[in-house]
């Protein structure tokens, strides 16, 4: 974040107000709405990968003002340099991936473009780790006794109690999807998130009906039928962006479809001895 800040210090003299309101010269019928979305979606997600860790926090309560603060950064390193740079280079057409570097460049010169490039890739590395681990821990999760009985997956590293059975799989499935291009990436990454937030959804709402006193780190303040109401906009933001997803490309829709499946067919072949909710 802190080349950002520096540009966004740098940059305040050539802020002008009046060009955060410029819209671009193609008409906004013609723009992707799908994969629009699917990339600020995507900017934005990654707040409430500290969740995936509650099981391992003596006060798993406090993430919730994790989630929150991690939501805030997020938002604020993203939104104050458009701020900026909208001023620096109005023609939007220019803009496209790597194009902070030049604007940065544009801002504060080489110093500023290279550590711009320096933090980017910083940013990259850490964040593919924390996915990675995040996700190693679903696996190693799936691939216990309750779930799919993987004793192969399910092993924790003796010395640094890590699951790296589920880590090395995990990166190996990365390094697959690491073929496609960027949109693809997104739109895939963006699908299969939205999927697990119905999934996260619907188990929210069951929950709620089924064990209305299960012990819980947090709870959201409203009554079931609150909660519902709650969920009906983001849900069906939800929809639209697997609807207009599904499509993108050959690659994304084999994708979703394998993944779909996949998921169905392990849920089908789990092992007899597996409880659910």
């Amino acid at each position: 974040m802190f080349p950002f800040f520096v540009m966004v210090v740098m940059g305040i003299p050539s802020v002008s107000p009046a060009d955060w309101f410029i819209l671009p010269k193609e008409p906004l019928t013609s723009l992707d709405w799908g994969l629009f979305i699917n990339i600020i979606a995507f900017k934005f997600t990654g707040f409430d990968t500290i969740s995936h860790f509650a099981g391992e926090m003596q006060h798993p309560g406090s993430f919730f003002f994790a989630m929150g603060a991690s939501l805030l950064m997020a938002i604020v390193s993203r939104v104050l340099p458009i701020l900026v740079v909208v001023s620096v280079q109005k023609d939007y057409s220019l803009y496209n991936e790597g194009y902070y570097t030049t604007l940065a460049s544009a801002i504060g010169g080489i110093g500023l473009s290279s550590l711009v490039v320096f933090s980017a890739a910083v940013g990259c590395v850490v964040t593919y780790i924390t996915y990675l681990y995040a996700s190693a821990f679903t696996v190693y999760t799936l691939a216990s006794k309750e779930y799919f009985n993987t004793p192969f997956l399910y092993d924790m590293h003796a010395k640094h109690q890590t699951p790296w059975r589920a880590i090395i799989a995990t990166a190996f499935i990365s390094f697959l999807f690491g073929m496609m291009s960027f949109e693809e990436l997104v739109t895939i990454s963006g699908s299969l998130y939205q999927i697990c937030l119905v999934m996260q959804y619907a188990a929210l709402i069951k929950l709620r009906i089924s064990k209305p006193n299960l012990l819980r780190p947090n709870k959201i303040p409203l009554s079931t039928n609150g909660l519902i109401v709650f969920l009906i906009i983001p849900t069906l933001i939800s929809v639209y962006l697997l609807y207009s997803s599904a499509f993108h490309s050959l690659n994304t829709f084999v994708s979703l479809t394998g993944s779909i499946l996949f998921s169905v067919a392990l849920y089908f072949i789990r092992d007899k001895n597996a409880h659910y909710l």
